[in-house]
């Protein structure tokens, strides 16, 4: 198993977020192998505010990949974005 995150913030405007990780898993009778790949990311900007609100806008993404090596055809990937707008104070 391994992970890695990141967090980046370049002023008060801009933020930049990541995120992966991968793990591994087998059994010692070999019934069981998979192996799974994640990653997030994320990427927000504060912008003037709207009608007296702080507002922000932001895109996410995410990759999710698992593989499983001692059956076929069950492995699964899936990819999906967001984009969020939100104007309010938190």
């Amino acid at each position: 198993m391994a992970s890695l995150s990141l967090l980046y913030k370049q002023s008060q405007r801009l933020l930049l977020s990541a995120m992966g990780g991968y793990t591994s898993t087998t059994s010692s009778d070999g019934l069981i192998e998979t192996e799974s790949i994640v990653g997030r990311g994320m990427f927000a900007f504060h912008l003037d505010p709207i009608y007296g609100h702080p507002t922000t806008i932001s895109l996410e993404a995410a990759y999710t990949n698992t593989t499983n090596r001692a059956l076929t055809g069950v492995d699964s990937e899936d990819l999906s974005g967001l984009v969020r707008i939100l104007v309010a104070a938190l």
